[in-house]
């Protein structure tokens, strides 16, 4: 997932979303990172790996309340007009 944030906040951001690690691993991610972007400091993508869309679909379907609260939460952190961005791939081999 995709955040383009005010880097003043990144501490903060930072914070926020390193609790989503925990749940993310609790539903079947193998890995979890955050990155930023040396290009556009305001930009930080969230990345975890699942075994399968399947997983990930799975891993979706139950997320919690927490979890929800813990998203939203997140998006107070966007820079104004922008929201969250998701892409997705899967591995040729």
């Amino acid at each position: 997932m995709g955040y383009r944030i005010n880097p003043a906040n990144a501490e903060d951001f930072l914070s926020a979303i390193s609790q989503l690690r925990a749940s993310r691993r609790r539903d079947g991610a193998t890995l979890w990172r955050i990155y930023r972007d040396l290009s556009d400091p305001s930009r930080y993508i969230e990345r975890f790996i699942v075994t399968s869309w399947a997983a990930y679909l799975h891993q979706r379907a139950r997320a919690t309340r927490a979890d929800q609260e813990t998203e939203a939460a997140l998006r107070v952190f966007l820079l104004e007009g922008e929201s969250v961005t998701m892409q997705h791939y899967i591995a040729e081999r």
